[in-house]
């Protein structure tokens, strides 16, 4: 899985706020410490740091003495309530969808098939498709990566902050 900018600023901020909270040599950090520490752009960090906020995830406080402490104990924060905060990982197929599917409906990710196809010679044409993947094959696959998004959600809720400070 291939991890966005975003949601690698906000896994490394909240690991650096989750030290903190185990080290207790500070309460709240502020931005352009964690953004040294990560090695993140402060600018950009403020912006993720305000969404992990909105989420719950980490608590602020402004002014001078101000900044940044995760909200929860790193044992209660996983790497999926981090990414699903900034990128949320969306499902390829409900489970509703899995049994009502419209062989149209853009929501496939493979889609109703193919309409245009590639002509000997260059261009695109309208043309048979070069094979026929019918509604049942198209709804197998998507519940097949469907699955596995679903197996990999599990996995990232079963890792918390405090395991990867370990």
């Amino acid at each position: 899985m291939l991890l966005t900018k975003t949601a690698q600023y906000a896994l490394s901020a909240a690991l650096v706020l989750a030290e903190i909270k185990y080290s207790k040599l500070a309460s709240l950090v502020r931005v352009d410490e964690i953004a040294l520490w990560t090695g993140a752009p402060s600018q950009y960090l403020s912006k993720v740091l305000r969404v992990l906020t909105k989420a719950g995830l980490v608590q602020s406080q402004r002014g001078p003495t101000g900044g940044y402490e995760l909200a929860d104990a790193p044992e209660q924060v996983t790497v999926l309530d981090i990414l699903q905060a900034v990128e949320p990982l969306s499902r390829l197929i409900t489970s509703k969808d899995a049994h009502h599917a419209d062989p149209g409906a853009e929501h496939l990710p493979l889609g109703n098939g193919a309409k245009r196809g590639r002509v000997v010679g260059g261009g695109d044409h309208e043309a048979e498709p070069l094979m026929d993947v019918d509604h049942a094959h198209r709804l197998r696959i998507n519940l097949c990566l469907e699955r596995t998004v679903g197996m990999m959600e599990d996995q990232l809720a079963s890792i918390t902050l405090a395991d990867l400070l370990r």
